[in-house]
């Protein structure tokens, strides 16, 4: 056999055979791995690929997989020696989860499951008993004190935060990953109760419909912008991120991690890229995101002076004081012009979306927000057929 038909790979420590079999005297297109199952027994699996980059990745996912499901049988075997309680379950997790930038939403929203279903205060949810929290019968009481279940729709129509993102948050906090060395074993040596019943849960499918976006009414827009332009002299940071949502529909996430080398020069204007930044602590929402934005000059002309590696959002604060500016005080103030919406910053960004879509299409409205075609279609399609609502680039003071 040629030597770039058989190679190893290594996960943990121990060497996996990968190589193309031979059948009926030629090779197979696609490479296999030779793997020990959970019995014990070594199975030859194929890894669905003909490159020998794309079967060295997908020969690690398998066996890793499978590493992960031997890990929880050997973990479920053994009984629960004494009582872990929920709040304990969260420190840990808080203290060794590795690689999860999520990790304060993941527990928040844990919380805020246990908090509702049991109906009981934060520092109350902490003292529960996890063999009492991880069950399939939480979810279902979490749901029932959520909404009405006789209207089923598990949506914020506002906020557009559903009851299936926050179950997927509150999940990765017990995901088989997390007993994986790459992610710290987070429970390593720790007795969980059955995770089973709560893991395979699953929420109802959100009615058709409800996901469409909401155009604020001319009225409010007005009055959101005026708004907008009164910050300019009360403060530059908090003028600047409205503008960087209003104007370009950035994320808070993007917005709060920007820095002034992200902003790169195109022939004669500036444009603005959002990618992974792994040394900055970085990752887009969408892990293979790439997005190129044109800058408005009016605001380039607010930061090319800062230094190439200066934080653009409130560079002068530590992080949690920046957090609460961007995160709390921004959406506090705009909430009075927002029309009782909760999520004031999203719910611009979603303007922001419905005014691209209306003038140049489903799919640069998509490309402009990092969303997909689809989600891009559910918010903004109704739309297309109406009179387009324009940014008024005078009342921004952008003229």
């Amino acid at each position: 056999m040629q030597g770039d038909e058989r190679f190893d790979v290594v996960v943990d420590g121990k060497k996996h055979r990968v190589w193309r079999r031979k059948l009926r005297g030629k090779l197979s297109r696609n490479f296999y791995v030779r793997i020990k199952d959970k019995a014990g027994k070594w199975q030859m699996k194929s890894t669905d690929r003909s490159t020998r980059l794309g079967a060295k990745a997908e020969a690690k996912r398998i066996v890793l997989e499978l590493e992960q499901e031997r890990l929880l049988d050997d973990r479920e075997k053994k009984p629960i020696s004494k009582k872990i309680t929920l709040g304990e379950v969260l420190a840990i997790y808080e203290e060794r989860a590795l690689w999860v930038q999520r990790r304060r939403e993941n527990t928040q929203a844990l919380r805020r499951i246990a908090r509702l279903a049991f109906g009981k205060e934060d520092d109350a949810t902490d003292r529960l008993d996890a063999r009492e929290v991880f069950t399939a019968e939480t979810v279902r009481s979490w749901l029932k004190a959520l909404l009405d279940v006789d209207h089923l729709d598990y949506r914020s129509r506002e906020g557009n935060v559903t009851a299936e993102s926050t179950f997927r948050h509150a999940r990765s906090v017990v995901s088989a990953k997390c007993w994986h060395a790459d992610y710290g074993e987070i429970y390593q040596g720790i007795q969980l109760p059955d995770l089973q019943g709560f893991r395979s849960a699953r929420i109802p499918r959100v009615e058709k419909g409800s996901a469409r976006f909401r155009p604020f009414s001319r009225a409010a827009l007005q009055a959101i912008d005026k708004f907008g332009a009164s910050l300019a002299d009360e403060s530059r940071d908090l003028w600047l991120a409205f503008l960087f949502v209003r104007l370009m529909g950035l994320r808070n996430s993007e917005i709060f991690a920007m820095r002034r080398h992200w902003i790169e020069e195109f022939g004669d204007k500036h444009v603005l890229a959002i990618r992974a930044r792994p040394a900055e602590g970085f990752q887009p929402k969408s892990a293979n995101s790439v997005r190129i934005l044109q800058l408005p000059e009016r605001l380039f002309i607010e930061v090319e002076n800062l230094n190439p590696d200066t934080l653009i959002f409130a560079p002068d604060l530590k992080p949690t004081p920046r957090h609460d500016l961007l995160y709390r005080e921004l959406s506090e103030k705009l909430r009075p012009y927002t029309e009782g919406r909760n999520k004031t910053l999203y719910e611009l960004r979603k303007q922001f979306g419905s005014e691209v879509a209306r003038a140049k299409g489903l799919a640069v409205a998509a490309a402009a927000l990092g969303n997909s075609e689809h989600v891009a279609r559910e918010h903004y399609s109704y739309l297309l057929e109406d009179v387009v609502t324009s940014v008024d680039l005078t009342s921004l003071g952008l003229d």
